[in-house]
C-alpha cells in the first residue's frame, strides 16, 4: 500500500510539473493567436493611430509578430516618431529577416534621420532582397518597389558624395543642384 501511494504521489509530481512547463507554451500560443487577430484588425483601420493602439498591444501580446512589428514601425514613421520607427523595424527583422519589408523601412527612417551610410547600407540589402525575391517567381509580389528603392539607393549615394566632398571643403556645382532634388 505504501510502494501504490508513493507510486501515485511521484505519478501526480510528474503530471503537474508537465502541466507547469506547457502552460507557458500554451499561454504564448494563445497570445501570438490574439495578436494575429489584432494585426489584422488593424489593417483595416484607416486612421493611423488607431492603427498603432491594435498594433502595440498585439506586439506586447506576442513579441514575435514580425508582421505587427513592421506595421507599427510604418506607422511610427507617419507620425515622425523616427526612432520609435526604427526600433519597431529592427524588431520586425530580427524576428523575422525573410521578411524584407523592414528592410526599406530601415533604409527610410535612416534617410530621413540624415544617417546617409546607414540608409544606403538598408537600401542595398533590401535590393538583394528583391533580387532573391525576383528568382523566386516574386512570391510576395515585392518586385513592384524595385524601381523605387534604386532610385532611392542613388539619391543616398549623392547625398553621401556631397557630405564626403563638403567635409573636404570642395563641392562641385553639378553636386549641389543633383542634391537639391526632394527625397
Amino acid at each position: 500500500m505504501k510502494a501504490f501511494i508513493q507510486m501515485n504521489i511521484v505519478t501526480l509530481v510528474v503530471v503537474l510539473l508537465s502541466l507547469c512547463c506547457n502552460l507557458p507554451a500554451a499561454l504564448a500560443a494563445s497570445g501570438c493567436n490574439e495578436a494575429e487577430a489584432l494585426f489584422l484588425n488593424a489593417s483595416k483601420q484607416r486612421e493611423a493611430e488607431a492603427q498603432r493602439v491594435l498594433l502595440e498591444k498585439a506586439v506586447k501580446l506576442c513579441p514575435t509578430h514580425s508582421k505587427a512589428w513592421n506595421n507599427l514601425g510604418t506607422v511610427y514613421e507617419k507620425q515622425k516618431r523616427l526612432e520609435a520607427a526604427a526600433n519597431a523595424y529592427t524588431h520586425s527583422n530580427q524576428g523575422d529577416p525573410t521578411l524584407g519589408t523592414p528592410l526599406a523601412g530601415l533604409g527610410d527612417v535612416a534617410m530621413k534621420l540624415g544617417r546617409f551610410e546607414e540608409a544606403a547600407e538598408w537600401y542595398k540589402q533590401f535590393l538583394a532582397f528583391l533580387k532573391e525575391e525576383k528568382m523566386r517567381g516574386n512570391p510576395r509580389g515585392l518586385g513592384i518597389f524595385e524601381a523605387e528603392y534604386r532610385a532611392k539607393y542613388e539619391r543616398v549615394q549623392v547625398k553621401q558624395k556631397i557630405l564626403a566632398d563638403s567635409m573636404a571643403g570642395v563641392v562641385p556645382s553639378e553636386m549641389i543642384l543633383r542634391g537639391l532634388v526632394p527625397i
